[in-house]
């Protein structure tokens, strides 16, 4: 990770504000963390129309929240993805 973009991250940490996919991210991990709590997973199912225009953190966050879905193991963001591809 670049001193630029630490720098950043850093920041974006200590105000609590977020760019919007390391905002996905942050979701991500949290929902990760916590695999048993239902309560973060309330919808059964989610459909996408246009798909193509869906960033891949949402779709991880969509996968996460949604109880039958599967694969996000497979492709799960981190930090360090994000560092590399921050698609903002």
């Amino acid at each position: 990770m670049t001193g630029t973009l630490l720098r950043f991250v850093r920041l974006m940490e200590s105000e609590k504000r977020f760019s919007k996919n390391y905002s996905r991210i942050k979701l991500f991990e949290h929902l990760r963390a916590h695999p048993d709590d239902r309560a973060l997973r309330t919808i059964s199912h989610v459909l996408l129309d246009e798909v193509q225009e869906v960033v891949h953190e949402d779709l991880m966050v969509m996968r996460q929240i949604a109880r039958r879905s599967s694969g996000w193991e497979r492709s799960a963001p981190t930090l360090k993805t994000w560092a590399t591809n921050p698609r903002t």
